[in-house]
């Protein structure tokens, strides 16, 4: 959520004023609209906590003429009194989210962004105009158990023509033990399904982007994957992964060594159990632990190699 000690600036193009819905506007409104692009609250994607008495000071108005001015702008923002939450429409249409780097931090806006009825019209938004990240925000959203009703019809295009079978076998598990234990855990499935090798890869580059970018797939990385689709169908394991491993420090580089893990190093199974029990979530890079997974991880590398 933006401060007003922030220095951040929102694109309002010169067509504004040509546009047939602010034309239609008070100027009332137009002023109020334009608050809210710019509001010292605001934030990157126009999705923000904004109660109305904090508009009301900045603009030196009464809350209840920002309350009666806000139903004129219902094409253009909704707000939900409840949450206290604006959504400006169409706001990633003229402020693009431009990188990875930018990505992460407007889904870190979205979560600090207060439960509301409108995320489901935010993440309709994300669909249209940065349609290249939609798997974080889902990602970030199941994770953070917010993927409820509406938000779920919204985002259920993005993995067609992926299906997961439950099974009561044993699959990839966060407990102790049998494997079988709560959080992030796939069976292995009863109806064997193709493994989507190429969609794999491609969430791999679009979440862990502190990593080394996967080029191609030759013959043992498909392997390894495949003997984890086998245990998991279902691309909503490989992305809970992903964000796992690309939320880790170490993992990305922040350690004595500079090491990073790839994509074959998150394709193998004991790494994978590591990452979805958080074995590294609170390690540092001097861990004796963390160096000597690095040491027999270039042993291995060696060993294949000689």
């Amino acid at each position: 959520m933006g401060g007003a000690e922030e220095l951040r600036y929102a694109n309002i193009y010169s067509q504004f004023w040509g546009d047939r819905r602010v034309k239609e506007l008070n100027d009332k409104a137009k002023l109020l609209f334009l608050y809210l692009l710019t509001s010292p609250h605001s934030n990157m994607i126009g999705f923000y906590f904004l109660p109305l008495a904090y508009a009301a000071n900045d603009m030196r108005w009464l809350q209840q003429e920002i309350e009666e001015v806000l139903e004129d702008l219902d094409q253009l923002a909704l707000y939900d009194r409840e949450s206290e939450v604006v959504l400006v429409r169409n706001f990633l249409k003229y402020n693009p989210i431009r990188g990875g780097s930018q990505a992460k931090g407007a889904v870190k806006c979205m979560l600090d962004t207060p439960e509301s009825s409108l995320l489901g019209g935010f993440i309709e938004g994300v669909k249209r105009y940065a349609g290249e990240y939609l798997i974080l925000f889902e990602g970030a959203l199941s994770a953070d158990g917010l993927f409820r009703e509406g938000v779920g019809r919204v985002l259920g295009g993005c993995q067609e023509g992926v299906e997961s079978v439950p099974s009561p076998t044993r699959g990839y598990g966060t407990g102790t033990g049998t494997g079988t234990g709560t959080g992030t855990g796939y069976a292995i499935s009863a109806v064997p399904l193709p493994t989507p090798y190429d969609q794999i890869m491609d969430l791999y580059n679009q979440i862990c982007v502190g990593m080394p970018r996967a080029q191609l797939l030759n013959d043992k990385r498909k392997k390894a994957i495949k003997r984890i689709w086998v245990k998991s169908p279902s691309l909503d394991f490989f992305q809970s992964l992903f964000i796992r491993a690309a939320g880790v420090p170490f993992l990305n580089g922040e350690n004595a060594r500079g090491w990073r893990a790839d994509i074959e190093w998150l394709s193998n199974d004991n790494n994978i159990l590591k990452v979805l029990e958080g074995k590294y979530d609170n390690s540092t890079a001097g861990s004796a632990e963390l160096e000597r997974m690095c040491a027999e991880y270039d042993r291995n590398a060696a060993s294949e190699v000689s």
